[in-house]
């Protein structure tokens, strides 16, 4: 079992190779910016040596501020610079922490479900309730772009999952696999259905189907509200994912 944070790096590509959505790979860093849609926007594998490290955020905080490139910089566990994460908290960024965390699907175990509770794959028909979920919920009700994942929906690699609490749609998943490698994102449910298991169950459901198709480990990055989520599931933790929102810095300031 290991976490390389490359599922959702495959998973930026592949958006990055639809009409309109652009995945761009510079000498310092990578980039997914995706049109009308406030997910996916972001900076990794930001990479410099100690003599470059402030002319490369100088770059970006320029390029960010007009809108050529995005201001959400994720950091790698796997390939923590400390040079690097130490000049950008000295630049005073906003910033967190997300989780690495993977599971062997080796150990998968079965969990109680709710006889209330089902899941269904989604279709196209079901897209836009799914879409209204995961904006509502995790997005602050900023758009998401139809057309991207419509496109998403039509790739053999990605699995949709809608949950309804008898016949109302309340939580979300998704599943993107990649060879023998998957990854769990867009993992939603309603405020007024949550503290019953649902999202757990989501998760859960995307475990079984990684496990139909062989896959061998599963990767997430997870917010202190939904690591309890994953670990009920049999997520580990793996590191920490630094995460900045860059800004303009006041070189003055120092």
């Amino acid at each position: 079992m290991k976490y390389s944070q490359s599922n959702i790096e495959q998973l930026f590509k592949l958006i990055g190779s639809f009409p309109n959505q652009q995945y761009v790979q510079t000498d310092y860093f990578e980039y997914i910016k995706t049109k009308d849609s406030i997910w996916p926007n972001q900076l990794l594998n930001l990479q410099a040596s100690e003599n470059e490290i402030e002319t490369v955020l100088d770059l970006i905080e320029e390029q960010s501020k007009d809108g050529e490139i995005p201001n959400l910089l994720m950091l790698n566990p796997n390939t923590k610079i400390h040079s690097l994460n130490d000049k950008l908290r000295q630049r005073a960024y906003k910033s967190g922490l997300w989780y690495a965390m993977a599971h062997s699907l080796n150990n998968l175990t079965p969990q109680n479900t709710n006889p209330n509770f089902k899941v269904i794959r989604v279709q196209i028909k079901d897209l836009g309730i799914w879409l209204s979920i995961v904006e509502e919920e995790l997005m602050d009700n900023k758009p998401l772009n139809t057309v991207l994942f419509k496109n998403l929906l039509d790739n053999n690699n990605c699995y949709f999952y809608l949950g309804f609490e008898r016949n109302l749609a309340v939580a979300t998943s998704f599943l993107f696999v990649d060879k023998k490698n998957a990854g769990v994102y867009l993992v939603s449910t309603k405020k007024t259905h949550r503290r019953k298991g649902f999202g757990r169950e989501m998760t859960n459901h995307c475990l079984l189907m990684a496990k139909v198709l062989r896959c061998e480990n599963v990767e997430l990055q997870a917010t202190e509200i939904g690591k309890g989520v994953y670990e009920s599931v049999g997520f580990t933790i793996h590191g920490s994912v630094d995460v900045f929102r860059i800004k303009k810095h006041n070189h003055n300031s120092e």
